[in-house]
């Protein structure tokens, strides 16, 4: 035998006793794939110790990585669009909330709702994510019509009943000298009411900043204001009224056959019937958009 032969068996014993690096054990560590992008369970790991730290949270290993993969595909989807959550952002939301809450009541709300920092930081971007990307989405898709909020108030609240309304506001003149000049400058036809009010206002002809009473039926004010209010258009004043030595006029901003509790909730009920079918929305979009990403779970 040769001296080469002893070189060459030690040779093979030798790669016999090294770890096999096949791509199986490249790839042993990713956990999931969104798209081209993996998560490795380094990741995940991490994921769960950090959530699990100082909380008595409780999920498997797959909702945990449930968690990354939806953030992961908010991440993507977010750059395609130019919307990105950075540390600094976060910092400062943070901060904000520590700052308007003071720093005890900051970590007994964490603990309260079995929450840490971790935790908190990484709702925030899924929040921002999903916030920012779906406005820019659903744009333009949610419209809410007037039967609507009419019905969602007569569900909650009873009848609408319907009256002839006006909607108007008090100018009190300085002076009953200036009645004189307020007259002139509203029958400026070319300027507008701000434009108007501006002008009574810088001229010194106002005692007070003009006041808005709201819709008011008519009916409920002095028979001189419910007389000239039949005949007047919007934008069009209404008096003077003499009342003791003062003159006070009324414009006319809006005229309106509707009932005044329901005009004051109608903003609250439209906001409140657009979240409602945002959420939906939100929910039917972001399950669209899942199944538009190639997802791979490895556990």
């Amino acid at each position: 035998m040769s001296l080469k032969q002893p070189i060459i068996l030690l040779a093979i014993t030798f790669c016999l006793l090294m770890p096999v690096t096949s791509s199986s054990t490249i790839t042993e560590g990713i956990v999931g794939i969104v798209n081209n992008e993996v998560i490795l369970l380094s990741e995940l790991e991490d994921h769960i110790y950090q959530s699990k730290k100082d909380t008595t949270i409780n999920k498997d290993k797959s909702a945990f990585l449930k968690e990354l993969i939806d953030i992961k595909i908010l991440e993507i989807q977010g750059k395609k669009m130019g919307i990105v959550v950075t540390d600094d952002r976060l910092d400062l939301i943070v901060g904000e909330i520590k700052k308007n809450n003071g720093e005890k009541k900051f970590v007994e709300e964490l603990k309260k709702s079995n929450s840490n920092i971790y935790r908190l930081r990484f709702e925030l971007t899924f929040q921002i994510l999903q916030e920012n990307i779906s406005q820019a989405v659903l744009k333009n898709k949610i419209v809410i019509t007037n039967r609507e909020i009419e019905k969602y108030y007569i569900e909650n609240f009873g009848e609408i009943n319907k009256e002839n309304l006006i909607k108007i506001r008090e100018i009190k003149a300085k002076k009953t000298d200036f009645i004189g000049d307020i007259l002139d400058i509203f029958n400026q036809p070319s300027d507008n009411l701000d434009v108007k009010l501006t002008k009574l206002e810088e001229g010194g002809y106002l005692k007070e900043e003009p006041r808005d009473l709201g819709y008011i039926n008519p009916e409920e004010l002095s028979e001189q204001i419910y007389n000239e209010s039949q005949n007047a258009k919007v934008g069009d004043l209404i008096g003077p009224i003499k009342i003791e030595d003062e003159a006070t006029f009324f414009v006319v901003e809006n005229k309106i056959f509707s009932d005044p509790s329901f005009i004051t909730m109608k903003n609250d009920i439209r906001n409140i019937l657009y979240e409602t079918k945002s959420i939906s929305l939100l929910d039917s979009w972001f399950s669209d958009l899942r199944k538009s990403f190639y997802i791979s779970q490895r556990l």
